[in-house]
């Protein structure tokens, strides 16, 4: 291989190796609690799924609102919650949501979701 060539492809391993980090560190891929190669195969298929997921979104926010790292839409999804009430003298339940970081506002935009504070009638959990 020509010198360049080979320049070329050891600047592209970055992306690998922050697959790999992205893997480990944020989707939490290992340890695998699995014996039969089955289901080694599948915990490995939904986990190369999620990566898969995560850094499409993360591609597609970057050109939308400027980029949004993995870790960061992870931790913002999983900050985002919601309180469901019931109010009692009509036995209808009402969603609270919380209030959320700029970052998961952005991931509902995205995927076309209005985001409002605005407590909203829902259903119970039961």
């Amino acid at each position: 291989m020509k010198l360049e060539d080979i320049t070329g492809q050891y600047h592209g391993l970055w992306q690998i190796e922050e697959c790999f980090r992205i893997s480990k560190h944020d989707l939490k891929v290992r340890p695998i609690f699995h014996w039969t190669p089955k289901r080694i195969r599948a915990h490995m298929a939904i986990c190369f799924m999620s990566l898969v997921c995560v850094r499409h979104l993360s591609y597609r926010i970057k050109l939308q609102y400027g980029p949004i790292y993995p870790e960061r839409i992870r931790d913002a999804l999983l900050s985002s919650k919601v309180t469901i009430v019931r109010n009692k003298p009509d036995g209808k339940y009402y969603t609270i949501p919380s209030n959320d970081s700029p970052e998961c506002v952005k991931i509902y935009k995205f995927f076309g979701k209005n985001y409002s504070r605005t407590p909203f009638p829902g259903t119970s959990l039961a």
